[in-house]
């Protein structure tokens, strides 16, 4: 039979893949932000935010597995 895994056998890699720079309107505006004011077509490159954009790989004794958490408004 089969042992189950234990944590010391599950590796969790932090895998950053670059940065996007956005209007502070599309994380934080809300999900009923104007479209036109959360793409920040109009607003001064200065004040946008540059966000990391990351993935996770996890090694598990049963394959490798990449998880995209994407990303949510609070």
């Amino acid at each position: 039979m089969r042992e189950e895994p234990t944590l010391s056998d599950i590796k969790i890699h932090v895998l950053h893949t670059g940065t996007v720079c956005v209007s502070p309107d599309l994380p934080f505006g809300g999900d009923h932000c104007n479209p036109i004011k959360a793409s920040g077509i109009f607003q001064p490159r200065e004040d946008r935010l540059w966000l990391p954009v990351s993935a996770y790989l996890i090694e598990h004794p049963n394959g490798l597995f990449l998880v995209d958490t994407g990303w949510a408004r609070p």
